[in-house]
């Protein structure tokens, strides 16, 4: 019991972060009212409502004007919260929090890899930029990228920076080569 008491203690190292990350949410979730869908904002959410009523499997996401069309995940990943309540606003909710659930990650990531005071500082960075915030604001193919690009960075990047027996770092790989 006394360990769990340590852990769950409210100490300004416990609530700063739990600050940093509630900011980025506030920021995100701000004036929902203005959020205005077009084509590109809506197109994932129609692919998943096919997916839930006709049993129409996306091979292939939202086409797209660059090259290639983008992959399907999007709307599988709208379906989720669609299941729940057919509404833009499920969508909206569901891509929000797990926007906000990236500022998180990346206080985690860099705690552990750089030290609880720039992990504090990456992590107010991320809740604040006017990017980040901007696009966990839309529903397009392309606005989890904050998400992935956070839970990318937590799993790969302290295999990067860590040190462990029998494991070279990343830094003394081309001395190894022959």
């Amino acid at each position: 019991m006394q360990r769990l008491n340590r852990r769950f203690s409210l100490s300004p190292a416990t609530l700063l972060p739990a600050a940093v990350v509630l900011l980025g949410a506030v920021l995100r979730f701000m004036q929902m009212g203005l959020i205005r869908y077009g084509y590109d904002q809506s197109y994932p959410a129609f692919q998943a409502v096919g997916l839930l009523d006709g049993g129409v499997w996306p091979l292939i996401g939202q086409p797209s004007s660059v090259f290639l069309d983008n992959p399907a995940l999007m709307p599988y990943i709208q379906a989720l919260p669609l299941l729940l309540w057919r509404s833009p606003w499920a969508v909206q909710g569901f891509v929000l929090l797990l926007n906000s659930a990236a500022t998180w990650f990346v206080w985690r990531v860099a705690a552990e890899t750089l030290g609880r005071r720039a992990g504090l500082v990456a992590a107010f960075l991320f809740a604040v930029n006017p990017w980040v915030v901007f696009f966990s604001r839309t529903t397009w193919v392309q606005s989890l990228v904050p998400f992935f690009m956070a839970v990318v960075a937590w799993g790969l990047w302290p295999a990067f920076v860590e040190d462990k027996p029998g494991h070279r770092r990343a830094a003394s790989w081309p001395a190894a080569w022959p």
